[in-house]
């Protein structure tokens, strides 16, 4: 359960160091630095190969991939800005498709659920906005 909610909040130093401290209540201090560590090398990993396959142009294998890590991290963020974000190059290079606008929206929607402030997402909405529109 831990270790979902560090992959699913990577990037939350207050609530990675509230898991810490878990583990630090009963004895387990290495122990919980390493599977926070792991958790975190699985995202950042994970999310840099996507990131890569959609920059080299193989967006139907980065969409593959992120949705696959949007089903075990459907609260994460970045991975969720990341599918949106590929899906919405998809669309520019091939056209619009009902199916990826509808997808688009939801990721967006888990975003600012769980993090409104975030300033990417702004961005992010921003430009599906437009896209919408053209």
């Amino acid at each position: 359960m831990l270790q979902s909610l560090v992959k699913n909040n990577h990037q939350d130093a207050k609530l990675l160091d509230q898991v810490q401290d878990v583990f630090g209540s009963v004895g387990l201090e290495a122990e919980g630095q390493e599977m926070i560590k792991t958790a975190i090398r699985e995202v950042v990993n994970l999310n840099n190969t996507g990131t890569q396959l959609a920059k080299s142009g193989k967006l139907d294998e980065a969409i593959s991939l992120f949705e696959k890590a949007v089903r075990n991290m459907p609260d994460n963020s970045t991975i969720n800005m990341n599918i949106a974000n590929v899906l919405m190059m998809h669309m520019k290079a091939n056209g619009k498709n009902d199916n990826y606008l509808y997808r688009v929206r939801q990721h967006l929607e888990r975003v600012q659920r769980h993090d409104p402030g975030n300033e990417n997402f702004r961005k992010l909405n921003t430009a599906y906005e437009k896209f919408l529109a053209s």
